[in-house]
């Protein structure tokens, strides 16, 4: 990260506060946790199913794009 004097944008710091890098830290954690992986999957397929919604495969494809 660019240093506060050299950077165009003033209010980037190099060293964010405590409770910056714990919330950081914290959203990362949860984002990335398996078992919350897990149970956010869990709670979405109970979803659909008492949706009565089949499972969709949204697919896309482009000729062009390599």
């Amino acid at each position: 990260m660019l240093e506060p004097e050299k950077s165009s944008v003033p209010s980037l710091m190099k060293d964010p506060p405590r409770w910056v890098r714990w919330l950081v830290r914290y959203i990362s954690k949860s984002l990335t946790d398996n078992q919350a992986i897990q149970k956010r999957r869990a709670k979405t397929e109970r979803k659909r199913q008492r949706s009565g919604s089949p499972h969709i495969v949204e697919y896309f494809h482009q000729l062009d794009d390599p």
